[in-house]
């Protein structure tokens, strides 16, 4: 089915508002030549899972995201030798939207592209960050609006069924697309964008994992064995996760 198609079958009225009214997602802006040990701190400390990076003369040239640290970055590096500019997605690939743009047109976008970030310009001017954790959080509150008798929609699920959704760390803006989100359970979508790793694993495994299958978490059971054995207990570890690790002081090596 074409994108467009699948972006209505979500049914949500969420996906018409203006993108600029739900992008919640600071804008950061760095240099491209500036150290990735710095990217890492600055998303830290904001809370962000993507910086802009753009020239002196304030022309973006790329966008750095938490995906590009988890899948570029050689693990023997040195945070302080390599430079934003040799992980980040360049500008000539990047997708964009206007300030007019409605959810649908973003999450479209986001799709087609696979990406989870897109700017919101103005010309060149970036007004804010579309994240798809703000596209979860609105397909949540629309849904739990309807649940409570606010809205009107006959083929809407309960409210829970798509706050599950929206929490869920592995679920990805192709996933979101592809499927009918307001009728789908998440647990249909949890393979193969939900992995496991042995308890025992170290972050550099659970990395080469999540690189593997293109996922943002992977799931650690409590106990030894596989997750069959610890269903009613287990972790997840998430590209946030390892970000926040590598922009521990306390990491080896710097």
């Amino acid at each position: 089915r074409a994108p467009w198609a699948m972006l209505r079958a979500l049914g949500a009225a969420a996906l018409r508002r203006p993108a600029l009214r739900t992008a919640t997602s600071p804008v950061a802006t760095l240099r491209p030549e500036e150290p990735i040990a710095h990217a890492i701190a600055v998303m830290s400390e904001r809370g962000v899972g993507s910086i802009l990076v753009a020239a002196h003369s304030g022309a973006i040239q790329g966008i750095l995201t938490e995906r590009d640290v988890l899948e570029k970055l050689d693990f023997n590096a040195s945070l302080h030798s390599v430079s934003i500019e040799s992980l980040m997605t360049r500008e000539m690939a990047m997708q964009r939207a206007q300030p007019d743009s409605s959810m649908g047109f973003c999450l479209e976008k986001m799709q087609v592209g696979g990406f989870r970030h897109i700017p919101i310009m103005d010309g060149t001017v970036a007004l804010a960050m579309l994240s798809m954790r703000d596209v979860g959080k609105v397909l949540c509150l629309e849904h739990a609006a309807v649940a409570h008798g606010s809205h009107g929609a006959a083929d809407c699920q309960p409210a829970e069924e798509t706050a599950a959704l929206a929490a869920a760390t592995a679920v990805t803006a192709s996933d979101l697309s592809a499927s009918r989100a307001t009728r789908v359970h998440v647990g249909q979508l949890a393979m193969p964008s939900c992995i496991e790793v042995p308890r025992a694993s170290t972050v550099a495994e659970a990395v080469v994992r999540m690189r593997e299958w293109r996922a943002g978490a992977v799931l650690v059971p409590a106990r030894d064995g596989d997750m069959s054995a610890s269903r009613d207990r287990f972790s997840i570890f998430t590209e946030r996760d390892y970000l926040n690790m590598l922009g521990s002081p306390a990491r080896p090596g710097g």
